[in-house]
C-alpha cells in the first residue's frame, strides 16, 4: 500500500502515483484507491456519457473513461 497527501487529502493506494507527495499517517485516509475486478453488471447499472461510465454509492465510487482508465 502506497500512502499519499494530495488535494487536501490523506490517500491510501494499492497503485503508485509519482505525481503525489509521499505521506505518513496514522488515521483513516481519506480516500482509498483498490485495485480489484469490479463486483457489479456495468451494463445495466452505470450512468453513461459519450466519454465515461459511473456509478457512485454511499461509499464507492466507480468511474470509467473510455480509452484512459
Amino acid at each position: 500500500m502506497y500512502y499519499y497527501w494530495g488535494f487536501e487529502l490523506n490517500i491510501a493506494s494499492d497503485i503508485e502515483i509519482p505525481e503525489l507527495l509521499p505521506a505518513q499517517f496514522e488515521q483513516q485516509p481519506d480516500l482509498t484507491i483498490r485495485l480489484a475486478k469490479v463486483h457489479v453488471n456495468i451494463q445495466q447499472e452505470a450512468s453513461t456519457g459519450k466519454l465515461r461510465e459511473y456509478i457512485i454509492s454511499s461509499d464507492e465510487y466507480y468511474l470509467d473513461v473510455k480509452k484512459v482508465c
